[in-house]
């Protein structure tokens, strides 16, 4: 499909489907000539040791807001095998059971599933430590960010928090709305009764492509899939039902959120709750 994609603006016009998408994958594309400059930036950004570690910095900080300490995730006795995982998940859309998700299934999720699994020294950088987290990631410069909307239960209150990862703690960063207003950012009719909150996924899209150019696009994606399916993954080990969402009002969303948008944006959403016994 993808072969014939437009390469001029008047191709783009004529009748093409999703024009820019399709346009935007055909000018991402790496050819032999392409592969070169793509080779030749990396490079570039790996000899510059200000930008590397401008980039181990890259976690948001919210010094002055109210923290929320999460509990750490510990091994699970219970747990369940991961092809168990696997061939059990699923998106179930009838209604969330009562219960509230608990702060501690709170720090297990965000813990297990965003939070950092190990550290490495930079090969030319000794003074350089890199965090690693859970899912992989390009050049691992975790461009995406984890914000929790806070619907239910005491702890954390109903509010809107940004994920610390290196201090595994909530950081408050705005006040939830009413279900009225959300169900109008993010579309998911039917689906909020009873959920205990929403996870949002925010993409810091500069610090992938600062190294990989327009490419990087493409990587901050799949970041954003690999990190939603160890979201998925930690709720179906914790019995908590989870409904991945894709359609929301960017702009209203990112204001929501408090982003910069020539900076940060949404781009995947995670509706929680207990599930159904």
């Amino acid at each position: 499909m993808w072969l014939d994609s437009p390469r001029s603006y008047d191709e783009l016009c004529d009748e093409v489907d999703c024009p820019l998408s399709r346009l935007y994958h055909q000018e991402s594309k790496l050819s032999e000539y392409r592969q070169h400059a793509f080779q030749e930036g990396i490079a570039a950004y790996n000899q510059d040791g200000e930008a590397i570690r401008r980039s181990n910095r890259a976690y948001k900080p919210y010094p002055t807001r109210p923290i929320v300490e999460l509990p750490r995730p510990s091994r699970r006795r219970r747990g369940r095998r991961l092809d168990d995982l696997l061939r059990t998940r699923r998106t179930r859309r009838g209604e969330f059971a009562s219960r509230p998700v608990t702060l501690k299934q709170w720090g297990h999720l965000l813990g297990a599933a965003c939070g950092v699994t190990g550290r490495v020294t930079h090969p030319e950088l000794p003074d350089v430590v890199q965090d690693l987290r859970a899912w992989p990631s390009g050049g691992a410069l975790y461009p995406v960010e984890v914000y929790l909307a806070s619907l239910r239960g005491k702890e954390p209150g109903r509010a809107v928090y940004h994920y610390q990862v290196p201090s595994h703690a909530l950081s408050e960063v705005a006040s939830c709305p009413e279900e009225e207003r959300l169900e109008r950012l993010v579309f998911a009719d039917g689906l909020w009764h009873n959920a205990s909150g929403l996870v949002i996924l925010t993409a810091v899209f500069a610090r992938t492509q600062v190294k990989y150019g327009e490419r990087g696009y493409r990587f901050v994606l799949l970041d954003a899939g690999h990190l939603a399916q160890n979201v998925l993954l930690v709720c179906e080990d914790l019995r908590l039902a989870a409904i991945p969402l894709g359609g929301f009002q960017d702009d209203a969303l990112g204001e929501l959120l408090g982003l910069k948008p020539r900076e940060e944006a949404p781009i995947y959403a995670i509706l929680i709750g207990a599930a159904k016994r």
